[in-house]
């Protein structure tokens, strides 16, 4: 059944109220005070577009963005804001539901995560759940968030904490991780589902509809849309889809793809 639009923007707009409250005070991302500024600056924004499209009253908070923080970095901010929340369905919650469901930490407690974003916005959560996490990302911001280091030897100490995070391009040659890991997760990563699918792991992935995902060579196939490149992506062994319910308000992520040796579930395209 699908969604009702004005209950959706109103379910939005409530989660918008209730976590712009938490924010500052949780302040997750580790924010300085003039990004907070902007972050809630932007919230509002965002509100007040809402209430005039409800016919509701705007606010005014008598507040505006820093000058120091640029428009892109504030849309940046707030859409951090929206994905560590949940505030809109986002791609790296469903897959974050997925695997909380489907792989268990007593048989898959170590996963590494690729394409988290500056934030490892999933690589937390998950690792906050008690899996040991490794996050590989070229734009990870290491900050305080990471707490323990896989070791090439396969030792591990797990008092140290359960997250590590590494500012690197992810490699499948990267022999010791691979080999630890029981998991590999990523977010929005057209550019390696061709290493995912010939790792000897199981992983769950989402590949986004930007034009990333457009220009690449898949298999020796150009490729041309994302509708072209779930296709070829489904045609390889041990691979299936499941659909995520989207909404206009979303992120144009409407697919995680399941590559493992033991799903015997039918592909769902």
């Amino acid at each position: 059944m699908e969604t009702n639009p004005r209950n959706f923007v109103i379910e939005y707009r409530d989660n918008l109220i209730n976590y712009g409250k938490k924010v500052s005070d949780e302040n997750p991302d580790k924010l300085d005070a003039e990004q907070l500024v902007a972050l809630t600056v932007k919230i509002f924004d965002e509100l007040n577009d809402i209430n005039e499209k409800l016919g509701l009253e705007k606010y005014d908070i008598g507040m505006t963005r820093p000058e120091s923080i640029g428009i892109q970095e504030q849309k940046q901010l707030f859409l951090e804001f929206v994905d560590w929340y949940n505030a809109l369905p986002m791609s790296s919650e469903e897959i974050y539901k997925y695997v909380m469901k489907n792989y268990p930490i007593s048989k898959y407690p170590k996963i590494l995560c690729i394409g988290d974003g500056a934030k490892c916005h999933l690589g937390r959560k998950l690792a906050a759940q008690g899996y040991q996490v490794c996050s590989v990302d070229t734009k990870a911001e290491k900050k305080n968030f990471q707490g323990w280091i896989p070791r090439a030897d396969g030792r591990e100490d797990l008092n140290e904490g359960k997250l590590h995070i590494i500012k690197r391009e992810f490699s499948k040659e990267k022999n010791h991780m691979i080999a630890w890991t029981n998991l590999i997760v990523g977010n929005k990563v057209p550019m390696y589902v061709e290493d995912l699918i010939s790792i000897e792991k199981p992983s769950v992935f989402t590949i986004g509809t930007n034009i990333e995902s457009h220009n690449i060579i898949f298999k020796e196939i150009p490729i041309h849309s994302t509708e072209q490149f779930k296709k070829e992506i489904l045609n390889c062994s041990n691979v299936m889809a499941k659909t995520i319910n989207q909404t206009f308000l979303g992120d144009g992520v409407n697919t995680i793809f399941i590559h493992d040796k033991k799903v015997r579930e039918e592909k769902t395209f």
